[in-house]
């Protein structure tokens, strides 16, 4: 009988914990993203963050004919020095870990998002206003630098909304998906700028920040 997908799931996924833990020096392994929030689908990575005392941070290969791992180990130290560096993980699972280290780790990041980043002050606000309307108004000129400034607001333009209202990035699917909740003014632009990128759509959701955050 044919081993079902949860069933192969489950099996690579501790294939891959095994491998971080006892080759890969790691006492921590926690799956995170859609994998763990249970939104993902058929093109979803697993993704899976290692922790190990004086690990190399970067990236960590695993070898998967059924899925697609993305799997990043990182030091103790490391995380110490930068949390929001590791805030992507928050909502994980633990699926290994050395004294409760996963638990707590995971304890920290979700009290740093709730505290956030912080809002800009007025200045920073009215300056980061400021260049954004410029880098729109330059999208349109018909040259290399205005198709890269173009391009560069196609896929920055949220971030710097985020950043004006004091939110985390947290990466597109979980982003995007609070952008179309909170913000429906800007989503509804945004989205046609993503389908066809103009200058005059960029301009217009440029606008939207400056006007309205």
């Amino acid at each position: 009988m044919p081993e079902s997908l949860e069933a192969s799931f489950a099996r690579e996924l501790g294939r891959a914990t095994g491998e971080l833990t006892r080759a890969g020096g790691c006492h921590t392994v926690i799956l995170y993203g859609s994998r763990a929030r249970g939104d993902a689908d058929a093109d979803s990575d697993v993704d899976l963050f290692a922790v190990g005392g004086d690990a190399v941070d970067g990236p960590r290969g695993f070898d998967s004919r059924l899925f697609d791992f993305d799997v990043w180990v990182a030091s103790e130290q490391s995380i110490a020095a930068d949390l929001d560096e590791y805030l992507k993980i928050e909502g994980g699972v633990v699926l290994r870990q050395k004294d409760g280290y996963g638990d707590s780790l995971l304890r920290a990041v979700e009290a740093r998002m709730l505290k956030g980043p912080g809002r800009p002050t007025e200045g920073e606000r009215t300056q980061k206003k400021a260049w954004l309307g410029r880098m729109a108004a330059r999208s349109g000129r018909n040259d290399e630098e205005g198709r890269y400034r173009l391009a560069w607001l196609v896929t920055e333009l949220p971030r710097v909304l985020f950043e004006l209202e004091g939110l985390f990035w947290l990466g597109p699917k979980r982003s995007l998906g609070l952008l179309r909740d909170r913000y429906p003014t800007f989503y509804g632009p945004y989205s046609a700028l993503l389908a066809v990128p103009t200058p005059e759509r960029a301009l217009a959701c440029a606008r939207i920040i400056v006007e309205e955050f």
